[in-house]
């Protein structure tokens, strides 16, 4: 390479390749609505579903989990925080 001689970029740099881009986004006029999700204290759920089931509103998990469109699973789990140590409980 000759002397006093610099190489910027690419050896072909006699073509420039310089873009501009431009971007436009529509504005909308809907303002976004976001649900806040609230939660329940499971706690509280529990003894809501032990009285359900002991009133006869509900006779078991499957027709609690058809009727809220929830998981048995989940039923179930809820359940069981009510055979917690009643000091866990509180």
């Amino acid at each position: 390479m000759p002397k006093g001689r610099k190489i910027l970029g690419s050896p072909d740099c006699k073509i420039d390749k310089t873009f501009i881009y431009q971007f436009y986004f529509q504005k909308s006029d809907k303002k976004s609505f976001t649900h806040k999700k609230t939660y329940r204290n499971p706690i509280y759920l529990a003894k809501e579903y032990k009285k359900m089931i002991d009133s006869g509103e509900i006779k078991d998990q499957l027709e609690y989990s058809k009727l809220k469109g929830t998981s048995r699973a989940k039923f179930t789990q809820i359940l069981n925080l009510l055979k917690l140590n009643k000091d866990a409980i509180r």
